[in-house]
């Protein structure tokens, strides 16, 4: 999904960084809320990332579409917001 596979790197290199976002919007007459897990600023532009540790990285950026769109809307000052899959062991 383009998310580099050195995600320290990428966070070092960041201008900011925060972890463990709440949001809360309203839709209408629907209130939506969750937890961002990671929200940092690279090069003036804001990136969302979700980390997922399911057994398989496989059909996960469609599997979490929903979710994605949902940050989005959320934080629509965000360039992309994209999974960072974690493979356990």
């Amino acid at each position: 999904n383009g998310l580099p596979a050195d995600i320290l790197g990428e966070l070092t290199a960041a201008e900011e960084v925060f972890c463990e976002v709440p949001f809360c919007r309203k839709d209408g007459s629907d209130i939506h809320n969750g937890v961002i897990d990671l929200l940092y600023r690279k090069d003036g532009k804001w990136h969302i990332v979700d980390y997922k540790t399911n057994r398989s990285s496989v059909g996960l950026d469609e599997h979490y579409k929903g979710q994605m769109d949902e940050y989005m809307a959320a934080f629509p000052d965000a360039e992309d917001a994209r999974i960072y899959h974690i493979e356990l062991k």
